[in-house]
């Protein structure tokens, strides 16, 4: 046996002619190909016969009774194989193309028993464990599951990035919803079953309804299986979608607690939605606690500190804002912007003059939004008065700038700006 022997395995439902490019895809890679049909009218093509394949690599092709599981499909591959490591491919997928050396040496790594694969498809969420396709050839290592089947040993747990592609052609198994289905009435109590069919309602912008699925799922799951930390996210993504941001943030604080070294996990994108949900529904204290997430991001410091700002200024808490406003890079767009925002807090103040310098000084920013500042400015302070006719965008700046007034508890300016404002055609 060679010492970095590969068996790759196709499972074919439905025979059809995109297989040809699936097998063409790993055939340089591969020392063995095995593949189960288990379609019980068509044969696979004999075109297989024809193509190039190199002398060394084996072919064999198995029919076998279709029993409603992948999962049992796939073992009856691990069984036929030779391989000291196994891939999993499906007959509608094609894997771009990698280094043999590159791949030798992931399977030369004594510390890892599986590998991450990417799987393009659309931009569909899938399950954690439909992306372990490569893994050690052990006897122990058994599929579970009709559909998204997954190996439950724990040993396979030292999994890691391959770095390596499949495109799966905008393809799914169309048995998928029916087998899920079965699965979860057979399984109703089922952790992982319950995660999955949580995705595949996530998939479906069904997000309450996700939601539901991956409460019951956290409940069900041990902290320690693979996809756990994956189901924390999913759920976080659900509820946020949902704009239930206090849920996601409590979840999300667990999730850091249980999964800190899971770095897809402080997923920033995800923190900031949380965020900024919290800051649309003026839920100033809670964006606050969301900002010591990104204490360790350099990058993002001016704009952490932008969003501070804004929660101390519009919970009066001018002091403190003060002191975020000085750690912002003066330099940046954000901190003219941030001027702008304490312009805000001093009109609701009635300090006019203190407004007037702060709005001088203030550069780096759109010309236009500047003159609609002076222009809101100059209504404010009695210098100009009129029905004043504005574009769609400068109406809806005024109408910001007004909610943010009636926080600040003036509604006098609010009215004022109501009254002297009117959107144009």
């Amino acid at each position: 046996m060679n010492e970095m022997f590969l068996s790759v395995c196709i499972v074919v439902r439905e025979v059809r002619s995109c297989i040809l490019k699936c097998i063409d895809s790993v055939k340089d890679i591969a020392d063995e190909i095995i593949i189960l049909n288990t379609c019980p009218y068509r044969e696979i093509p004999d075109e297989i016969k024809n193509m190039d394949i190199p002398k060394d690599v084996k072919i064999s092709v198995y029919k076998a009774k279709w029993n409603n599981s992948y999962g049992e499909a796939k073992n009856f591959c691990l069984d036929k194989t030779k391989g000291r490591w196994v891939l999993f491919i499906n007959p509608y997928e094609e894997l771009e193309k990698v280094n043999k050396e590159k791949l030798h040496e992931l399977l030369r790594d004594p510390n890892v028993e599986g590998y991450f694969l990417h799987i393009d498809n659309t931009g569909k969420i899938l399950p954690l464990t439909e992306l372990i396709r490569l893994f050690r050839n052990r006897r122990e290592y058994r599929y579970k599951h009709r559909v998204f089947e997954r190996i439950t040993d724990k040993g396979l747990h030292f999994v890691k990035d391959s770095g390596i592609k499949i495109n799966s052609k905008n393809s799914i198994r169309k048995d998928e919803n029916y087998l899920l289905e079965l699965e979860l009435n057979e399984n109703p109590n089922d952790g992982y079953i319950q995660y999955v069919y949580g995705i595949d309602l996530m998939n479906k912008k069904l997000y309450k309804e996700s939601s539901k699925f991956f409460r019951k799922s956290e409940k069900n799951t041990n902290p320690e299986e693979i996809f756990a930390p994956h189901l924390y996210r999913c759920f976080i993504l659900s509820l946020v979608n949902l704009k239930e941001e206090r849920e996601a943030f409590k979840i999300l604080e667990k999730g850091m607690e249980l999964f800190p070294f899971y770095k897809n996990f402080l997923n920033i994108e995800i923190i900031m939605n949380v965020m900024n949900i919290f800051l649309e529904k003026r839920e100033y204290e809670e964006a606050l606690e969301c900002t010591k997430h990104f204490e360790k991001y350099k990058n993002l410091e001016n704009q952490i500190n932008s969003i501070k700002f804004i929660c101390y200024t519009m919970l009066k808490k001018e002091e403190e804002a003060l002191k975020i406003l000085d750690l912002i890079n003066k330099d940046s767009v954000y901190y003219n912007y941030m001027l702008l925002q304490r312009v805000e807090s001093l009109w609701a103040g009635e300090r006019w003059e203190e407004a007037k310098s702060l709005l001088i000084s203030v550069k780096k920013t759109d010309d236009n939004l500047i003159s609609l500042y002076n222009l809101i400015h100059e209504v404010l302070t009695g210098k100009k008065t009129g029905n004043i006719t504005l574009s769609h965008s400068q109406y809806q700046i005024v109408n910001m700038i007004k909610d943010d007034l009636l926080w600040l508890e003036s509604e006098d300016k609010a009215k004022i700006l109501t009254d002297n404002f009117n959107k144009g055609e």
